[in-house]
């Protein structure tokens, strides 16, 4: 099996420029990003979330960075039997190197996400990570070439994913699941994915859904 690990809807974003006129939300985007693009965090930006839309689930590259610290340091990873993909709440695509490195340092990792946005790619070759803007899901489900796309959900049906996903061991498949805090998918998953699978009764957090993926794979 070749699996595409999909994390949708990521809560990630740029702060828009015309919101950084605020003398303390300047002073520390400056020391953490300098000139570059500035990454939406709900800590270190908690007086510009709370005025936003949807300020509940907004600023959370921490979640992403969790998940990507995960799958990206992965045996699978590293041997190239996964690969993964980030989609943004604003249908952006995020792609990796098959040598990628995620930084343990959150703060790094938020410097390294305000490069990406600035310049549409980090480091080179191997290492590479590139953004693809005007990305939606479908494009991204269409783009990984999956015979099988699985959506973990709490509303999917309780099964061993391991036991599922090795009766597809001789396909490849997309594994979608959550990149946000909090309420639903913003993006159409239920029309894309051919199965939904829930991991039990009790909500995880994207470490511990992160972590079971990994381990389920048939390798």
């Amino acid at each position: 099996m070749k699996a595409t690990l999909a994390i949708v809807d990521a809560e990630l974003e740029v702060v828009p420029k015309e919101k950084l006129g605020g003398v303390k939300l300047r002073a520390s985007s400056d020391a953490l990003f300098g000139k570059r693009e500035v990454i939406l965090d709900h800590v270190l930006h908690a007086d510009l979330v709370r005025t936003m839309p949807e300020s509940n689930r907004r600023g959370r590259p921490d979640i992403l960075h969790h998940a990507l610290t995960l799958a990206i340091s992965s045996i699978p990873y590293r041997m190239g039997d996964i690969d993964v993909v980030v989609h943004t709440r604003n249908n952006e695509a995020i792609y990796f190197g098959p040598k990628a490195e995620i930084p343990q340092n959150y703060f790094e990792f938020l410097r390294r996400l305000g490069d990406l946005y600035s310049d549409g790619q980090v480091e080179c070759r191997e290492k590479r990570w590139f953004i693809e803007p005007k990305q939606d899901l479908a494009h991204i489900v269409a783009k990984s070439r999956a015979e099988v796309r699985v959506l973990l959900s709490p509303g999917g049906e309780v099964k061993g994913l391991g036991k599922l996903l090795k009766g597809f061991q001789e396909n490849n498949a997309i594994i979608m699941f959550g990149g946000f805090p909090e309420g639903g998918f913003k993006s159409p998953v239920n029309e894309l994915a051919d199965i939904s699978v829930s991991l039990g009764p009790d909500l995880l957090n994207i470490n511990a859904v992160t972590a079971e993926i990994l381990r389920s794979l048939p390798y």
